[in-house]
């Protein structure tokens, strides 16, 4: 089974994704239950369901809602719960195409995710549309997503990983067929990219393959933005850190130049001042400063990527 952590899925909306398997939701106090209310919308969840049946026609799919009355936001606890209540199912692939971007990683996430590791699940998970660290997809024991604008269809490559361990390129856009003749193409975005990574392990894993052969199966493919791939972990961090909107491509592309000379570069948008005020300094690698802590730490509810 394949299970969507996200807000929800409407199988009347996509007739390929048929029934769910279950539709659970994880309450503000972390228990996951069956869903109350069933999603009556085109939501986020709805259209990466649609996108795995596409691809993974055979795959049950099954959905598990962590998101409340506030439209967009979660938080790592209900995502931990949710990856907990997977342990106990009968699930192979994980689709997360929301993620959220603190500086530390919480233990009960972590947790959560190593003992999916050892139970031989895969878990694919959405980088932030940003570009930014974010958490789960940059995680061990994750297949991290990002899209591409290139790419369409049914297409994904393995592609050197930036700082951020992100490994794998996906399309996000995709023809959905709503029947009678009608279909719809999903919008640019990491998210969808994703659903179509954990269909195509889905696919892998039946037809005889295992989660750590799935990566060896991907078409390789070089990019320009490689230039920390493959770096000691020692090599010390420039965390640039500036407001994002129309600074956000400037910013990153700094990061890559300073990925070629030798650094882990890391761009970290979360809107605090002009990018030239804005502080360009060295930490090791994985080490947090209270500094960057301070202005990070009001990130931490899951958004959608």
């Amino acid at each position: 089974m394949i299970a969507v952590i996200d807000d929800g899925v409407n199988a009347g909306i996509w007739p390929q994704i048929g029934s769910l398997c279950f539709d659970m939701e994880v309450t503000g106090r972390g228990k996951v239950r069956p869903r109350g209310t069933p999603c009556r919308t085109e939501s986020h969840g709805t259209n990466c369901a649609g996108i795995i049946k596409k691809y993974a026609p055979d795959a049950p799919v099954g959905s598990i809602c962590i998101f409340g009355r506030e439209k967009g936001r979660s938080t790592p606890g209900k995502l931990a719960a949710a990856l907990r209540w997977c342990l106990g199912q009968d699930i192979e692939v994980i689709n997360i195409s929301i993620g959220f971007t603190p500086v530390s990683i919480p233990a009960e996430l972590a947790e959560a995710v190593s003992a999916l590791k050892r139970k031989g699940t895969a878990v694919f998970a959405a980088n932030s549309n940003k570009g930014v660290y974010t958490l789960p997809a940059c995680m061990e024991g994750v297949f991290g997503v990002r899209t591409d604008p290139k790419l369409s269809g049914g297409e994904i490559y393995r592609v050197p990983a930036p700082p951020f361990g992100v490994g794998i390129a996906a399309s996000s856009r995709h023809i959905l067929d709503k029947g009678a003749g009608i279909s719809a193409m999903t919008g640019y975005g990491n998210s969808y990219g994703c659903a179509l990574a954990a269909a195509c392990c889905w696919n892998h894993l039946k037809a005889g393959g295992t989660i750590d052969s799935f990566l060896g199966t991907l078409a390789y493919r070089e990019e320009e933005e490689a230039g920390t791939a493959g770096m000691p972990e020692d090599v010390p961090v420039v965390a640039v850190e500036g407001q994002c909107g129309e600074w956000t491509a400037v910013l990153r592309q700094v990061c890559v130049e300073l990925g070629k000379k030798g650094y882990r570069a890391a761009f970290f948008s979360r809107g605090m001042g002009k990018p030239e005020e804005g502080p360009v300094f060295r930490i090791p690698w994985g080490m947090e400063t209270e500094r960057t802590w301070k202005r990070r730490r009001r990130s931490s509810a899951c958004r959608w990527c």
